[in-house]
This record gives C-alpha cells, structure tokens and sequence, in this order.
C-alpha cells in the first residue's frame, strides 16, 4: 500500500546524517541485484561520507523528503560538467531514493521539483542522472519527468564476446 505523503522537502542538515546513511544503504539494496561490478568494501560509508561533506557546499543540494517529522527519501545534487568533453555544466541528479511504503506516493516527484529550483537559479539549464536499465519502475518514473535515455553503457563479460566475436561469420 503506497501512503499519500503531505510532507515537505528541505535542503538536508547534519541532524539528517542517520537518516541519509539509511536511505544510502536502502539504495544500495535495491540496486544489487543490477550491478555486474562488485562494489568495494565500505562502499555505503564512503557514499555516506561524501553526501555529508556535500551538505554545506555550495555546488552540491542535498534534499530530503520529510513526512509527519520522519525522513523518508533522499536526493543528492551537483553542478558539474557531464562530460569530460565540454565546459558546460548541468545538475547530476544522484541518490535519489523513497523508502518502501512511500513510493508512488509524490515525494521523488517533489524532490525532482526542487531539484530543478535549484538548477534554474544556477543557470543550469540541464539535469542529467544515471539508473540501471534494468529498473524499470525507476526507467518510468523518469520519463515521466521529461527525461530520456542519451547513453547507454553495454558490459559483456570477457569470456562471452570473445566467443561471438570469433564465432560470427565476416561483416557481422
């Protein structure tokens, strides 16, 4: 059962860190069925860490979705180019994350609100982010929002394309 939240979303705080460490790990838990790259060890911790050095700096927006005083998701935001091969920058949507029984329910959609407050009084005009392919509740609530897939990375293991590759017949 999806609850309806009423709560509002704020610019994260210090006193948010446990909360942000735990929607950190529920993120973390979602995703690890997709992943093919084995995180390293401490991986969360380190995500935790820099979303709280992130906290008071003035390229990042930490935001949090509060509902009847208990921190229910969580989004991270930094100006910065997208591209190793351009200048301009736009807001890297990251960490974006609604605890289970809240979904669906217009938190994300008013964290994604703010968000793009702030990008528009940065000057920024794009917001880019990157999903699993294989989240498909994710993959719609985006497109929902006016985003659409630019790059796709496709991972094959070692072993596997080096057999097709020396299977397929020339010019394949």
């Amino acid at each position: 059962m999806v609850q309806e939240w009423g709560g509002e979303v704020r610019r994260a705080a210090s006193e948010d860190l446990p909360a942000i460490e735990a929607m950190v790990a529920e993120l973390e838990a979602i995703q690890a069925d997709w992943r093919v790259f084995t995180p390293r060890a401490g991986h969360v911790g380190e995500i935790a860490s820099a979303v709280r050095d992130s906290l008071e700096t003035e390229d990042h927006l930490v935001v949090v979705a509060e509902d009847r005083g208990r921190v229910i998701g969580m989004a991270h935001a930094e100006v910065r180019p997208p591209s190793g091969l351009s200048d301009q920058v736009a807001v890297d949507l990251s960490r974006v994350v609604v605890l289970p029984g809240h979904r669906g329910g217009g938190a994300g959609r008013a964290m994604v609100a703010e968000i793009a407050r702030y990008a528009r009084a940065r000057g920024v005009a794009w917001i880019a982010l990157r999903t699993f392919h294989q989240n498909a509740q994710g993959m719609a609530f985006w497109r929902s929002l006016g985003f659409s897939p630019r790059l796709v990375q496709l991972v094959g293991s070692v072993d596997e394309v080096a057999e097709r590759s020396a299977a397929d017949p020339p010019g394949v």
